[in-house]
């Protein structure tokens, strides 16, 4: 059909009728297997999940990740009390639109 999901997931949450709107993101091992697939190094970071299979592999979540050169940094949840003081804001995806709701909250 061609269309852009997020007007109309924001159409319909304008309706009455209790709707919950859920946005597109990235599927961890989805387009991770495919980066990695093409010659990307794939890590992730995540307190709430010390390990997960990513893909293709089960990786462990990297711990700090300000001593990591990182090309790209794709933030899809943002957990309360995270410290993402290490991001570079020229080499950060926000597909979840998180960090703006993380600065207002400061």
């Amino acid at each position: 059909m061609g269309l852009d999901p997020r007007p109309v997931i924001a159409a319909a949450a304008t309706k009455p009728f209790g709707f919950m709107p859920f946005y597109p993101g990235p599927v961890v091992g989805g387009h991770a297997g495919r980066l990695a697939d093409a010659g990307a190094q794939v890590e992730y970071l995540d307190p709430l999940v010390p390990s997960a299979r990513l893909a293709g592999a089960v990786r462990t979540a990297v711990t700090d990740p300000g001593a990591t050169d990182w090309d790209l940094a794709v933030i899809h949840i943002v957990h309360p009390g995270t410290d993402l003081s290490w991001l570079d804001a020229d080499r950060t995806l926000d597909v979840g639109h998180r960090l703006d709701a993380v600065a207002a909250a400061r």
